[in-house]
């Protein structure tokens, strides 16, 4: 529940005040930061990671991963405020930073929340084939969560493009490895994934697509209940 998480978060930055560890200081801030996300408050959560990184970068070593794992809640919380200027160049700043340095695992996971671009752009074709090209860099063995951001990405150039449908058959057809992965129970996830599939159905009954005229208006509804149940202010 949300008061344990806030409960034990303050025993541990309690714990890290005192012993004046900033390992600890930062693991706590960046641990704020991913609550925060995962309440919907985007603007504290973008604080709180800027913070960790900063903790991390100027006082600990060997942090690579704490550091990216911070940018990840970061990009995420100003992809959901509609800050995307800013975004851009967080992400652009963080491929070459990876690149220069031969981590992959941060070079694909930043390109892919990158995926509003093209839409911005107005150029979905060629946004496509490079989330291919992306996800086709990245291990095929298992369903992570790259493979979930690249799932995400294509389902939305779909939806823009027009073909709800599509969007939304690729969501359906996927949501079986989706549950299998243990993704969806991160809610964070769960509550993105739903609400994008609510979203295509919507759309795709709207555009009168997909045979049946109650069935996908229906869809939407039980994804709608299924939202309202996660008791997440963004959700409702």
């Amino acid at each position: 529940t949300q008061a344990r998480a806030w409960r034990l978060l303050a025993q541990a930055r309690e714990i890290a005040e005192r012993l004046d560890d900033p390992f600890v200081l930062g693991t706590v801030e960046s641990c704020e930061a991913a609550v925060e996300m995962c309440l919907g408050r985007w603007r504290v959560a973008a604080e709180l990671a800027l913070r960790a990184g900063d903790t991390f970068r100027r006082r600990c070593t060997g942090v690579t991963w704490e550091i990216n794992t911070g940018v990840v809640f970061r990009q995420v919380s100003l992809l959901w405020m509609g800050r995307l200027q800013e975004l851009s160049a967080l992400v652009q700043a963080q491929v070459r930073s990876a690149l220069d340095r031969g981590d992959l695992y941060a070079a694909t996971y930043s390109r892919l929340h990158a995926w509003h671009e093209p839409i911005a752009a107005d150029n979905v074709t060629r946004a496509s084939a490079e989330t291919r090209e992306i996800i086709g860099r990245w291990s095929q063995r298992g369903f992570h969560l790259m493979h979930y951001w690249a799932l995400y990405g294509e389902a939305q150039y779909e939806l823009y493009t027009g073909d709800a449908l599509a969007a939304r058959e690729r969501l359906v057809q996927a949501w079986p490895t989706l549950k299998a992965s243990n993704l969806l129970r991160i809610q964070f996830l769960r509550i993105s994934t739903t609400l994008l599939r609510g979203i295509t159905a919507v759309a795709a009954a709207e555009a009168r697509q997909g045979g049946d005229p109650q069935r996908l208006p229906r869809a939407a509804e039980e994804d709608a209940a299924r939202l309202a149940r996660e008791g997440a202010g963004w959700s409702d």
